[in-house]
């Protein structure tokens, strides 16, 4: 990229030495101005190309990311709506993630303030949804909280 922006300048520099010792003095500027766009441009395609920064691919990105987006709340819901095992091991921890994140409160640094504030957040019903040293060992048959639960953690979690 240095190479080829070095490159455009001494290109314009020696056009316009060699414009003003052989053409008219008034042309100089029509042949200078003509070097510079031919620069510029071969910039920009160097960079689109480089890049890939063309409006269609704008389009597909954000496209793309929506539908991982969409895939990925789907996910999340129907492991809500499926059983406590579920729950525990792959809701409970982003919950948590989430919920130090939110409140600033790490459960390494004072497990008391973090189980406390968890609890003043949620409620005990929910906290105990949301807290990480409450996974279950036998969930596989017992039901996960739902919907309506995961619905109003993430509620709370966004009212911090």
């Amino acid at each position: 990229m240095k190479k080829l922006v070095a490159a455009g300048i001494f290109i314009v520099l020696l056009v316009e030495a060699m414009a003003i010792a052989t053409l008219d003095r008034e042309l100089v500027l029509v042949a200078v101005g003509v070097m510079v766009a031919l620069v510029l441009l071969t910039l920009r395609l160097y960079l689109v190309h480089e890049l890939g920064d063309d409006p269609g691919s704008m389009n597909n990105d954000a496209s793309e990311s929506l539908r991982r987006w969409l895939s990925r709340t789907e996910t999340l819901v129907s492991r809500a709506e499926s059983t406590r095992r579920d729950w525990d091991r792959h809701l409970r921890p982003m919950l948590a993630r989430q919920f130090e994140l939110a409140t600033g409160q790490r459960q390494a640094r004072n497990h008391d303030a973090f189980h406390a504030t968890g609890t003043m957040l949620f409620g005990p019903e929910l906290w105990a949804w949301v807290d990480p040293q409450n996974v279950s060992r036998t969930g596989e048959s017992e039901p996960g909280p739902g919907r309506d639960a995961l619905d109003e953690i993430l509620r709370r979690l966004e009212q911090v």
